[in-house]
Parts: C-alpha cells; structure tokens; sequence
C-alpha cells in the first residue's frame, strides 16, 4: 500500500511539472518578439587647437629675469580652432621644466581672455594661481570653428619672494586642453 500511494505522489509531481512546464513554455511565447530597426547616421566634428599657428608653441615675453619681488611680465597668445565645431578651451596643467633657486614656488601665472594682444597687461582680473600645478577650471573660453581668442598669460613673481631666488631660472610648458562642445 505504502508503494501506492509514493507512486501516486510521483505520478502527481510529475503531472504538475508537464503542466507548469507547458504553462510557462506558452507564457514566454507571449513575451517574446524580436524587431529590425534600421539604423541612423552619426557623425561627429572635428577640433583642432592651435596657439599662435602652430601646435606646439614657444610663447615670448614671459622671461623671469625681468622680473622683481610684486613684478610681472605678460605675452598674449592667440588660441585658434581649425576644427570643423566649437570648442571649450582650458589651461589643463603647467609642467615644470628646469629650475634653479627654488623660482618655480615663488611665480603665479595669470591667464585672462582678451579682445587684442594691445589689452594684455599685468593686473588684469583672470584666473591666478601658482605656476607649478596651475590649471584653469571648467570651459575657460569658447571658440567657433574657423576663429579664435587672444590670451593673455602673465607671469607675476611673489612680492615676498627671499633674495635666494635672484638671478633664478625656471623653464616650463602650458598644456592646453580642447573638448567638443555640444550644440545648444
């Protein structure tokens, strides 16, 4: 009797799973399409960064000997896309090259749009901060394909600089970022 009753208990388990199983087979049937969707075109622009004509640069006019405790030099330099789309442009650092008597911790760089490289001149009212490590933040200027902007970069030496700091040299290279910017 008892080999009755665990048949049955099989035979009933089993029953139950066919049913389930056909059960979920035709709930999935339900669920499940497929669809073709043709696809879209992408295109993007182009940038292309260029600083006084050319991308890579020596910019003039910032030379540390001319400078004394509170002084500053400046030299503007030209920021042109030659890019197919608008541009977001910032200082993204300043690498230091060569160094001698500690000058580098002494030196702040000043970086300000402006309309001509006649209105580049110490004390104007742009991002400031220590050489080594400077960097603009967020979109520093925006420039439209096929036109540019005047920087203007001035070098200030600290007016507490030490007198160990004269006759001083210190050698080092802007690094300009440039990203897309998206059409508004």
């Amino acid at each position: 009797m008892q080999a009755k009753q665990i048949a049955n208990r099989v035979s009933f388990v089993l029953i139950t799973l066919v049913v389930a199983l056909l059960a979920t087979g035709g709930t999935y049937a339900l669920w499940n399409t497929q669809t073709v969707i043709n696809g879209g075109t992408l295109s993007t622009g182009n940038i292309s960064l260029t600083v006084n004509g050319s991308t890579s640069n020596t910019i003039s006019g910032l030379d540390a000997t001319k400078l004394r405790p509170g002084g500053a030099v400046t030299s503007a330099a030209t920021l042109a896309n030659a890019g197919s789309v608008r541009m977001d442009v910032r200082i993204a650092s300043v690498t230091m090259g060569a160094v001698t008597n500690a000058l580098d911790s002494h030196l702040s760089l000043r970086a300000t749009v402006v309309g001509s490289a006649g209105a580049c001149a110490p004390g104007l009212t742009g991002q400031l901060g220590l050489l080594n490590g400077y960097s603009t933040s967020g979109s520093f200027v925006t420039i439209d394909p096929g036109t540019s902007a005047i920087l203007c970069l001035e070098l200030v030496l600290a007016s507490n600089a030490p007198a160990s700091v004269q006759g001083g040299t210190a050698s080092f290279t802007v690094n300009f970022s440039g990203d897309q910017k998206a059409k508004s």
